[in-house]
């Protein structure tokens, strides 16, 4: 759909949504009607219809289950709508909502209108709408076509790698903790600051680069856990671990999982890392800051009862790279902080 950027900038978001409609009806007016949503209904209670997610995914569930999701979110939507509609349709007010229920739909015209799919990784909310009579894709949602991003394509569809920024420490004393207490009053976004949920990839991205590149503050997302803090002998590289890394070179069932503990172990080993300490992750996140930046703003990092980890590096540019919070994980090695 050429244009389509300008044609709708100056217009409030419902008018958006609406002008949206009205240029995917032209676009789509010369294709055959496929389903109605009644007969989408049927179809997927008797498992005749597939899902192309175009590389979006629900970030903890499989395809399987990311499959029976959405179908139970379309089937509890048309359902209770027909049997609403069909219950309270005295006088016939219903009957308009009725027939567009038994109405055929195009390909590419939403259906279902609440039922809902968010992407795991890219954050992205979007409707459904048929691809052909035996598939269903995705529809720009309204939040998105207010937002002007008309692209139901997922930007990581092949795969979320590791994110890697650069920080300054001045002092180049960094204190390692799980997270910096009172965040809210001086690290949080500006209410005009639009950012992610969290919940996703794309949003724990943003919210790591935010803090990275406007207070030279680490964040690392983890899950329910704790890590382990090593750094090599003159604390110009620091390694966030999994505790239990020795183990996974018994224990662990893939040929992947074991190299990368016997990868690590070799570093360890030849690079002289030392342990600097453990830390149990309350909140599923670590942060860290230079310690002059804590002292100067009164923050605290919060330990969850551990001592927060000081480590004496040198001042200046430092990398950060998260390995932990992407499509195929290190299961051993975490995150790396490197002098550069």
């Amino acid at each position: 759909m050429n244009n389509i950027l300008e044609m709708l900038e100056n217009d409030s978001d419902f008018q958006k949504c609406e002008k949206f409609k009205k240029l995917r009806e032209k676009e789509v007016e010369n294709y055959p009607f496929l389903l109605s949503p009644v007969e989408i209904l049927e179809k997927l209670k008797r498992g005749e219809i597939e899902f192309d997610f175009q590389g979006h995914d629900y970030g903890s569930l499989d395809r399987n289950h990311l499959v029976e999701y959405c179908k139970e979110s379309i089937i509890c939507k048309i359902s209770f709508d027909l049997e609403y509609f069909t219950e309270n349709n005295e006088e016939g007010k219903f009957d308009d909502a009725l027939k567009f229920l038994n109405k055929k739909i195009k390909k590419g015209i939403k259906f279902a209108n609440s039922a809902e799919f968010k992407c795991g990784k890219c954050s992205k909310r979007m409707n459904f709408c048929l691809k052909d009579e035996n598939t269903i894709a995705l529809y720009p949602s309204f939040h998105m076509i207010a937002n002007d991003d008309f692209n139901c394509v997922c930007e990581f569809s092949k795969g979320v790698n590791p994110l890697t920024l650069s920080f300054e420490s001045e002092t180049g004393n960094l204190v390692i903790g799980n997270f910096i207490e009172d965040e809210n009053e001086i690290l949080r976004p500006p209410r005009n600051h639009v950012g992610r949920s969290i919940e996703t990839f794309q949003g724990r991205r943003e919210r790591a680069k935010y803090l990275a590149d406007n207070f030279n503050v680490l964040y690392g997302q983890m899950d329910n856990m704790s890590i382990e803090v090593w750094a090599n002998e003159d604390n110009s590289e620091i390694l966030i671990i999994y505790p239990y890394f020795w183990e996974y070179e018994a224990y662990s069932y893939t040929g992947r999982e074991q190299k990368d503990v016997k990868v690590l172990i070799k570093k360890i080993d030849n690079e002289k890392f030392t342990y600097k300490g453990r830390l149990c992750l309350g909140v599923w996140c670590w942060q860290a800051a230079d310690k002059k930046f804590l002292e100067e703003n009164n923050l605290s990092l919060d330990t969850c009862g551990n001592d927060a980890i000081c480590i004496q590096g040198k001042p200046g540019k430092w990398e950060f790279t998260h390995l932990y919070d992407t499509t195929c994980p290190n299961v051993a090695l975490f995150s790396v902080i490197k002098k550069v």
